[in-house]
């Protein structure tokens, strides 16, 4: 394929002609244990916490299910749809504005929290490997906390800044098929402000910056604050959903076809959705295992945005893409998922046969997920084999596969879903590829599954099999968002980034090469156990991230001070 013309790309802190866009910067984390009170005494903060009770679950009310046609069908159950070859073993993300996502990864050597690069030693007669010595780290907040008293040093994060604001599209990682709408197919190993977004786009639309993005495979989503989509990347299945007359875009292109404000955005492996401001979900691109939604009368590929009509009487308010499956809660807290059913990711269970043999297959419509009967669910997440979400109480479910990779608890796959006891009041939830991480309501990350590459930000590469918490020494504030790639894992913590795991190192690192990698985003391709801050603009705060395969996109608000 030909390659495009380089367009220079602006760092973070960069110079740039966008408009000022006058906006509260409301900004400060706002996860909290529970209600609390506070004091400042001599520069201490004194938190007296308040009980938080948790109590039995509310109605459950059964919404519609599609026949295979896509037509709505008022029915609690139905027959599968026929079974689908399992396809490329990559993953996705789901993103929403203010919200999070699910997304990719590989694997390579590692360090541990290393805090400042050297440059690359040559490396003769083995594999290249390059060390990394230590400077002296920033200083984190002490916190002690004694029978619900906690006592934490004041210190200001960038969830301060109070002067005017504007936002900005920032990525980092793989360049490959244009997946950072750089305009050109190199890697970044630091993050980069989006230049279409930040010299003027061609439909004159400045006053229109995007609020929110999501990684996918190997193509982004953003989403402008009007709720008009853009797409750039790899377009071989129809993802970018502009069509079928190219196969990559390395500038992002509008997306036409959905005549309603969007509000959410979500990036699966080679499929896409978008939910509008009155709850109605369109999706396109590849469709071989029914992840569309669409029944099974639709193609194999669907290059533009199409309404899943059998959702025509349900108001969907967020939606998480798998690999091959998708994952949708409705405002009432229903939950329905479709698509690909293998190692029950799909949350319903095996069928069976006449025959009584146990069968898995692909659901071409969304289905209702029986289990989750009389609970109202807030959040969602799908990683590659393996689905999870959480309850208005702050319960977690896990389903899907765990043999091996994705832990969380005994081995074989849980087929329906599974309360996770070891997480208490979970708030935010990431699925990877084999891993899963949780934000609790007082800002402690927790993660388990497969650590290839250090993806669990522990410190070491063992498999995980039940919930383990980061030492909250890794971060200066409470996590408040989370997000997870293959083998690669995001949060936001008071307004800063960091990342950890695989780094898309391909055996060799030089200050002026290319990288297939980069998308940790600290300057280097290489592995990181443990989590390590992005640096960026110091007039700056992450207010959304999201990862994809091996790429990273973050939003950031600006202000002039």
């Amino acid at each position: 394929m030909a390659m495009a013309e380089a367009v220079a790309s602006e760092k973070l802190g960069g110079a740039g002609s966008r408009r000022r866009r006058q906006t509260t910067a409301a900004g400060a984390d706002t996860t909290a244990p529970s209600p609390s009170f506070h004091a400042d005494l001599g520069g201490w903060t004194v938190s007296i916490f308040l009980l938080k009770l948790r109590f039995g679950r509310g109605r459950y009310r059964w919404g519609p299910r599609c026949d295979d046609s896509g037509k709505s069908n008022p029915v609690r159950g139905g027959a599968p749809g026929q079974a689908a070859a399992s396809g490329p073993k990559w993953f996705s993300v789901a993103s929403r504005i203010g919200g999070k996502a699910g997304s990719s990864g590989a694997r390579r050597s590692g360090i541990n929290r290393p805090t400042e690069q050297q440059p690359a030693q040559p490396v003769t007669d083995q594999p290249s490997f390059f060390s990394l010595t230590p400077r002296p780290t920033k200083p984190i907040h002490h916190q002690s906390t004694y029978l619900g008293l906690r006592l934490r040093r004041a210190n200001a994060s960038r969830s301060s800044l109070s002067s005017p604001t504007w936002t900005h599209p920032t990525l980092w990682g793989n360049g490959d098929y244009g997946r950072l709408g750089m305009g050109a197919l190199e890697s970044r190993w630091s993050p980069t402000a989006c230049p279409f977004f930040l010299t003027g786009r061609p439909d004159g639309d400045d006053d229109d910056p995007p609020t929110s993005l999501a990684c996918g495979g190997a193509h982004t989503l953003f989403l402008t604050e009007s709720g008009r989509v853009f797409a750039a990347g790899l377009n071989d299945f129809g993802q970018l959903g502009i069509g079928s007359s190219v196969t990559h875009s390395l500038e992002p292109i509008e997306v036409s076809g959905i005549d309603e404000k969007v509000v959410e955005v979500s990036a699966g492996n080679h499929h896409s959705c978008a939910v509008t401001a009155d709850g109605k979900l369109f999706t396109w691109g590849r469709n071989s295992s029914g992840q569309l939604g669409l029944g099974k009368r639709a193609g194999k590929v669907v290059s533009t945005p199409r309404k899943v009509d059998c959702l025509a009487d349900a108001r969907v308010k967020m939606v998480a893409l798998g690999s091959e499956h998708s994952i949708a809660t409705t405002e009432e807290g229903e939950v329905l998922s479709w698509g690909a059913a293998g190692a029950g990711r799909l949350g319903h269970g095996h069928e069976t046969s006449i025959l009584g043999f146990s069968i898995t297959t692909s659901e071409y419509t969304p289905r209702l997920i029986k289990n989750l009967d009389g609970v109202k669910i807030k959040r969602i997440a799908a990683g590659m084999l393996h689905s999870a979400c959480i309850d208005e109480k702050g319960t977690l479910f896990i389903f899907g596969q765990k043999t091996e990779k994705v832990g969380f608890g005994r081995s074989g796959d849980e087929l329906r879903p599974t309360v996770v006891e070891d997480v208490p009041f979970s708030e935010e939830v990431a699925c990877g590829g084999y891993h899963t991480c949780v934000v609790t309501d007082s800002g402690d990350l927790y993660s388990w599954g497969s650590n290839e590459n250090g993806c669990l930000g522990l410190g070491g590469t063992d498999m995980v099999r039940s919930p383990e918490v980061l030492k909250s020494s890794l971060f200066k504030f409470p996590v408040s968002k989370v997000s997870c790639g293959w083998k690669h894992t995001a949060v936001i913590s008071g307004g800063d980034i960091y990342t950890w795991g695989w780094g898309g190192a391909n055996g060799t690192f030089f200050e002026e090469g290319h990288s297939s990698g980069g998308q940790l985003g600290h300057g280097n391709d290489v592995d990181y156990f443990e989590p390590m801050m992005v640096e960026f603009s110091k007039n700056a705060r992450a207010v959304h991230v999201s990862c994809g395969f091996n790429h990273t996109g973050a939003i950031f608000e600006y202000s002039e001070n």
